[in-house]
């Protein structure tokens, strides 16, 4: 349990990675986690299917529950499916005489398998990363009592911190490439995983959310007219039909009515999962955008930098050192430094940056 909670720990001691990577991997598994654990703990609350039997049956309630639960249910017909309207186009394709919404026992294993799904980008990072981080992460720096800490000890620590940067400067572009690689496949597992989910739900997932917001928009009268997109993916009042018999009798056939009370759950979940994809698809464009940006500008790199050293440069150094200092650095170089700044107060990094920029004989990379 402590391992699993350890997970679901959106801030690290030590940030090696950004907000974006961990909004596609970290939080969306914390997300689909947690919604199989509400799926799952219903099903303790509430049992998840009741049926009624005609009177006279000689069949076991029990049994016949559980044959339903397993072996899947059917939708019911036009006259006796009230209020929820099942669309057209699905009852075409799937017809109203064979067992189907056979998924909905699988969903709570869906949601984990997606989880992993979503978790692996990370650990891949974790692996490729090679603990670079450690090195210039310092939460004691991070936290706001550094602004009472001795001048000269913040120097010397800043100007340790720039020894090791100029270590590695200008040798960064594979680990910037290692992490670009480890983000492109985060979004490829969001996509994949919209597909899957889809395919798992008999196609229903597509433009679920969309779908079933519109349908609530509809005011009392013409709901009872229109599609109910929860109805179809996921059907509350189901048929099911059990055939029993011996090898010396004729086959017996008896058809119940029931009530799928675990799908008042699911059809909520996945109504807010769509949402979750959307805004998960929205936020990676524009986070791509912004890298390839990051990429072909170097002055606009150049200027995130700049800004996050203004706000705190008591030294009041000329800023021309500084631009001239990440004029010479790549893009990995700059992936670094953003990474350090994240990792240390704004006070401690202005101070690293002027050790930086103040070093003489700093040789220029190609970007």
């Amino acid at each position: 349990m402590l391992g699993l909670l350890e997970h679901l720990k959106f801030t690290k001691e030590v940030t090696k990675d950004n907000f974006t990577f961990r909004l596609l991997t970290q939080i969306s598994f914390g997300i689909f986690i947690s919604c199989s654990l509400l799926g799952g703990l219903t099903t303790y609350i509430k049992d998840p299917i009741k049926c009624h039997i005609n009177k006279g049956v000689d069949i076991d309630k029990d049994v016949f529950e559980a044959h339903c639960w397993l072996h899947g249910t059917r939708d019911l017909s036009k006259e006796l499916s009230g209020g929820c309207k099942i669309a057209e186009a699905y009852r075409k394709n799937h017809g109203n005489t064979e067992n189907q919404h056979l998924y909905y026992q699988w969903i709570i294993f869906m949601l984990v398998f997606s989880a992993i799904l979503f978790k692996i980008p990370g650990w891949i990072w974790a692996s490729l990363e090679d603990g670079l981080m450690d090195v210039f992460a310092d939460h004691q720096k991070k936290r706001a009592h550094v602004l009472g800490e001795d001048e000269s000890s913040l120097r010397n620590l800043a100007r340790i911190q720039a020894k090791n940067f100029r270590r590695i400067k200008g040798r960064t572009t594979f680990y910037f490439a290692k992490f670009m690689f480890c983000q492109i496949l985060a979004i490829i597992m969001v996509i994949l995983n919209f597909h899957i989910t889809d395919r798992f739900l008999d196609g229903q997932f597509k433009t679920y959310g969309y779908d079933a917001y519109n349908y609530t928009q509809l005011n009392s009268t013409d709901q009872p007219n229109n599609p109910n997109p929860m109805c179809t993916a996921f059907p509350t009042r189901v048929s099911c039909t059990l055939t029993t018999g011996g090898t010396g009798s004729d086959a017996t056939t008896t058809n119940g009515y029931c009530i799928l009370a675990q799908n008042i759950i699911n059809e909520k979940i996945y109504f807010f999962l769509w949402f979750w994809f959307m805004m998960l698809f929205g936020y990676a464009a524009c986070s791509l955008f912004y890298q390839i940006l990051m990429i072909a500008v170097p002055k606009f790199r150049s200027k995130m930098i700049l800004v996050k050293f203004e706000e705190w440069n008591d030294i009041k150094m000329n800023l021309y050192e500084l631009e001239r200092f990440l004029s010479g650095c790549t893009i990995g170089d700059w992936f670094v430094l953003m990474q350090i700044s994240k990792n240390n107060h704004k006070l401690f990094y202005a101070k690293f940056l002027h050790e930086l920029a103040s070093t003489k004989g700093n040789v220029n990379s190609s970007v």
